[in-house]
């Protein structure tokens, strides 16, 4: 767009649209810088003057400018854009958190779930081993095997009777037998004093 008393600035935008395009990496493009203001054009020399001398003049003059407007415009959106993207980022952050922080939780609940069970399956597996040899256990199964030998020796006694052992066997059997009878009795008052 032609500067009023100007040539047009190569390149330029006009400065209802500065900004509106977008450079490398589409970030906004900043308008040109004029070469010409067609504004002081029209001052006069003391309006000049006053413009030159002060500097809350020439600053405010700057401040107002089309070009300063729309620099400042294309840095606002920047900048809301940065904070924008500030916030989505904090928020993926914690969100991301938050999910790593609970799947650790599930982890940690899993494994002390895992720890239990195998306290427990441990904690079974002593309270069968002691309820199999507790000494009432063990008495049990003595007069048991007790009452099996002694079964045993009446077996052979019967074989015996109706000839079915020769006497030399029916004595080395029975004898064997009546020997673990006599060491499982032992056994059983051995462990008597130990039952509750």
């Amino acid at each position: 767009m032609p500067y009023a008393g100007g040539a047009p600035v190569p390149g330029s935008a006009s400065p209802g649209n500065a900004g509106a395009g977008n450079g490398p990496g589409g970030v906004p493009s900043l308008p040109p810088i004029p070469t010409v203001f067609p504004e002081l054009e029209k001052m006069s020399i003391s309006e000049l003057e006053v413009l030159w001398s002060s500097e809350e003049a020439l600053a405010k003059f700057v401040n107002e400018h089309e070009h300063r407007r729309a620099v400042a415009s294309i840095l606002d959106g920047l900048s809301k854009e940065i904070e924008d993207l500030t916030k989505s980022n904090e928020a993926k952050l914690n969100e991301a958190h938050s999910s790593q922080s609970q799947e650790e939780a599930e982890k940690e609940k899993q494994l002390e779930e895992d720890l239990k069970r195998q306290i427990r399956k441990k904690q079974e597996e002593k309270d069968r081993l002691w309820e199999f040899n507790s000494p009432s256990a063990i008495h049990e199964r003595l007069q048991v095997a007790r009452a099996g030998s002694v079964e045993t020796s009446e077996k052979f006694k019967e074989q015996f009777l109706r000839k079915e052992l020769e006497l030399a066997e029916f004595i080395r059997l029975y004898t064997m037998e009546q020997k673990r009878v006599h060491q499982i009795t032992a056994l059983i008052e051995d462990i008597a004093p130990h039952l509750n």
